[in-house]
């Protein structure tokens, strides 16, 4: 479940910070059928991963050279590259409109269009280079849909059983006490939207880490207006999605909003356990499916390596 989250997090962030012109002078690290692998291309990606502030947390728990690091993108862009050529090898289209409405929702996150113009500049992409990155993501979401989703099954036994081996871990959160602090945008008016979502990743990772503490971001920021015992109907769509996942900790990723960031502490939680399978059964299911998940798309991609020609020159 992890892997799937890391693997397919920060669509936005990727689209920005893609390569989409190739130098000369760029080296070829890998082909992949009749694709590229240039260095600058796997620079973006790295770049990608200091924005994202769970792989961010994850390399840096995992004290991983930067030579690792580069080796992990690497590997994430050949993946990429050959789900790719399978969507072209199947004709795989995607409709207009969905790309379209893909370009909107990034937009909908600044304040106006001269600031998503601004942030496209930044990332030195045209309106035309970022609708051919989407379609490109959405033909490889097509190909994933279709080898690798439409091929698990789960079998009501497989549920039984996973929920009497664990049943204590399929409880559902109800409630959570919360405390948050606003970072808002005029806090970083010198920079570009792109600089400031970093800004404030950079702050929300120290504090994850523990070299900033709540009290010291509270002093900088102010204390946000959302606290106390709150449920998902008392919030937001976007931030109940945020803070009521298994996997938000104490601090949940930030939540974007139109004038800056929330972050939220979740400093105590209620809960109802389930007492039948029939109550647990969804969790219990998406479990076992995100599981089946991640082991068929990997044996898709070795199937795709093994299929189109692959080579990898590193060098040095």
């Amino acid at each position: 479940m992890e892997g799937m989250k890391y693997r397919w997090i920060g669509l936005a962030f990727f689209l920005l910070l893609s390569l989409t012109t190739v130098a000369f002078a760029d080296r070829i690290l890998a082909v992949v059928g009749d694709e590229v692998i240039t260095e600058s291309e796997l620079n973006k990606m790295v770049r990608l991963w200091r924005y994202n502030p769970l792989k961010r947390l994850e390399l840096s728990d995992k004290s991983l050279s930067e030579a690792d690091i580069k080796r992990q993108a690497l590997d994430r862009l050949i993946e990429e590259k050959l789900l790719y050529l399978k969507a072209k090898e199947d004709d795989i289209t995607v409709p207009v409109d969905a790309v379209e409405r893909r370009i909107e929702e990034m937009k909908s996150r600044y304040k106006s269009e001269e600031d998503f113009i601004d942030s496209l500049k930044d990332a030195h992409l045209t309106l035309q280079e970022l609708y051919d990155l989407i379609e490109r993501q959405l033909m490889v979401k097509k190909v994933v849909s279709k080898y690798v989703r439409s091929r698990i099954y789960v079998n009501p036994i497989e549920v039984e059983k996973e929920y009497r081996k664990h049943k204590k871990d399929f409880c559902i959160v109800t409630m959570l006490k919360l405390d948050s602090i606003f970072i808002p945008r005029s806090a970083f008016k010198d920079d570009s939207e792109m600089a400031f979502d970093s800004a404030v990743m950079d702050e929300y990772v120290k504090l994850k880490q523990g070299s900033l503490t709540w009290k010291d971001l509270t002093a900088r920021y102010g204390q946000g207006q959302i606290s106390g015992w709150k449920s998902r109907a008392d919030l937001s769509k976007e931030i109940a999605e945020t803070l009521f996942k298994p996997e938000s900790g104490m601090y949940p990723l930030p939540v974007r909003v139109s004038t800056g960031y929330i972050i939220f502490r979740i400093e105590d939680r209620k809960k109802n356990c389930p007492e039948t399978l029939g109550e647990a059964r969804e969790m219990v299911y998406n479990y076992i499916y995100d599981k089946k998940f991640e082991k068929r798309l990997a044996e898709f991609v070795q199937e795709l390596k093994e299929r189109y020609y692959v080579k990898i020159n590193l060098g040095t």
